[in-house]
């Protein structure tokens, strides 16, 4: 296994053919690394920038680690949030693309970003917090979930963001979900049953698109806007 730490001096760093960071000037900032062998990560003290898809090749990289003195970081159970639990403010930086089996985020995270877990094909089971309100676009495409349950507190699903997503087999939205947008499930071909809640109001275009084995038990009195 092999864990790596990128230095506080320089900002351009060659590493076995690879360069850390690619396009950075600023050493307090982190744009491109590719190296697939590194399964942990500490970010820097002095790092107060990550670019969104610095990350996104690294298949193996199962946890992150912040070197103690970041004020910007911190690390829970291998995932990179920025800011600190149980603060006003908690977002997730990045979801480590090797993380595998069953995965909590923490409570405060609002919102499960673009292509969170894109890719993350070992994950099983996302539990997500009550103060999600929102999952954006692809944020779980093409990635191993087999099952998830979405907590009241979400209102919105984004494009494509369960998008083949091939061993998700059953799903539960949570009262509040309002818009599931375009694409959402499509191409999920083992998904067996959803559940919606009565107060969603719009599903999109293709949502459940190619999803030849799915049962769809919905509790809204009235045809959704935009349901096909």
């Amino acid at each position: 296994e092999l864990d790596y730490t990128v230095p506080e001096e320089g900002s351009i760093v060659w590493f076995d053919g690879w360069v850390i960071p690619r396009y950075a000037k600023n050493k307090k900032a982190l744009y491109c690394l590719y190296d697939k062998r590194i399964t942990t990560y500490e970010v820097p003290a002095t790092m107060t920038y990550i670019d969104s898809r610095v990350f996104y090749y690294m298949t193996n990289l199962r946890a992150f680690t912040v070197e103690e003195g970041n004020e910007w970081f911190s690390a829970l159970d291998g995932i990179l949030y920025e800011g600190y639990a149980p603060t006003n403010y908690l977002a997730i930086a990045e979801i480590p693309k090797g993380i595998s089996g069953v995965v909590r985020i923490q409570e405060g995270v609002k919102s499960i970003p673009m292509d969170a877990f894109r890719g993350c094909r070992g994950i099983k089971e996302v539990v997500l917090p009550s103060s999600v309100k929102s999952i954006e676009i692809h944020a779980f495409a093409s990635s191993g979930l087999e099952r998830i349950t979405l907590p009241d507190s979400v209102e919105s699903i984004g494009y494509a963001a369960f998008s083949n997503c091939e061993s998700l087999e059953s799903v539960t939205l949570g009262k509040g979900v309002i818009k599931i947008e375009e694409q959402a499930f499509a191409f999920c071909n083992a998904l067996k049953t959803i559940f919606i809640g009565n107060n969603v109001m719009t599903i999109e275009k293709d949502a459940f698109r190619h999803c030849e084995n799915l049962t769809i038990y919905c509790e809204a009195v009235e045809k959704p806007a935009g349901w096909d």
